[in-house]
């Protein structure tokens, strides 16, 4: 079968084709030609205005809900949604039940996904069950196939644990993913505290919730010498702490709904914003798209 995608946008960094319109041919699915006008009749033609086409992406942090939870999701359908989105790999969060925290579920996500459209990768627990307290056989995990580690949606709170994590993460060469978020602050509330919170009489969580446990994952990546990815970042005060510490040890990202929304959202009541880390001020907004520019966050 053919395909030929016609005037699209390549986007592709690195590449010489990149930010250039080109006519695409795909046969069997490989690409055969790619060049300025293409003919060619008997191939499926897919235009239209604004088209872009890039290389498969991948998903880091992904929530899967199998094992443990297969009446909510499966492999099959969570590699399904993730392929009509765009993603040919994933990398998947340990929270299921039970949690990916041995090399026996690091090996069952493996070898229960081999024929899936796209590729999983398994993030193995920091912590045993994810609670933040005891730590995982990283190592066994690692030489099994984890390729990160991460408690996923709990963010570690304890200091110690997050310093013998990065410390037996360094000795596999793998990377700790952690969101930010003290807890004890943000009380698992899913609104920025601002004039918004206020007004609607909901209680917020505050910027220094993040703020706090993002200098303590610097200097803590600073003294182990290991690799840490501070994950979703939503506020202007840890892009300037990235700024100026520039520690090489550490990686950033931001969800893409903080860089399109902020707590205005909620001004009405609409549930469906209130997330994780939440939407916060037009002034963080525009720091993170800022931090994204500078390179800041990766």
């Amino acid at each position: 079968m053919s395909i030929l995608i016609k005037n699209a946008r390549i986007v592709s960094p690195g590449s010489k084709l990149n930010g250039t319109q080109k006519d695409i041919l795909i046969k069997n699915g490989r690409i055969e030609k790619i060049s300025n006008k293409i003919s060619d009749k008997s191939a499926k033609m897919i235009s239209s205005e604004n088209l872009y086409v890039s290389p498969g992406w991948m998903d880091i942090g992904t929530c899967g809900a199998e094992p443990g939870f297969e009446f909510r999701e499966t492999f099959s359908s969570l590699s399904k949604s993730a392929a009509s989105g765009g993603f040919t790999s994933i990398a998947v969060f340990p929270n299921t039940n039970p949690p990916v925290d041995n090399k026996s579920s690091v090996q069952f996500i493996q070898n229960n996904t081999r024929d899936e459209v796209v590729d999983f990768y398994p993030i193995g627990a920091i912590s045993k069950n994810c609670k933040g307290e005891e730590i995982t056989e990283m190592i066994d995990m690692a030489t099994h196939g984890a390729i990160a580690f991460s408690d996923g949606k709990k963010s570690l709170q304890s200091n110690g644990v997050l310093l013998r994590a990065l410390q037996y993460a360094k000795s596999t060469g793998r990377i700790i993913i952690n969101h930010p978020d003290d807890h004890s602050l943000s009380n698992g509330n899913n609104i920025h505290e601002g004039e918004i919170s206020t007004s609607l009489g909901l209680k917020a969580s505050p910027s220094l919730s993040e703020i706090l446990t993002t200098e303590r994952d610097i200097l803590m990546a600073e003294y182990a010498e290991s690799m840490i990815l501070l994950h979703n970042l939503s506020c202007k005060e840890s892009v300037d702490k990235l700024l100026k510490l520039k520690s090489s040890f550490v990686a950033s990202s931001v969800s893409y709904l903080n860089l399109c929304k902020t707590d205005d959202s909620l001004a009405d009541f609409n549930v469906n914003y209130k997330t994780n880390p939440p939407l916060r001020s037009a002034k963080d907004r525009k720091a993170l798209i800022k931090g994204i520019n500078q390179g800041a966050i990766n």
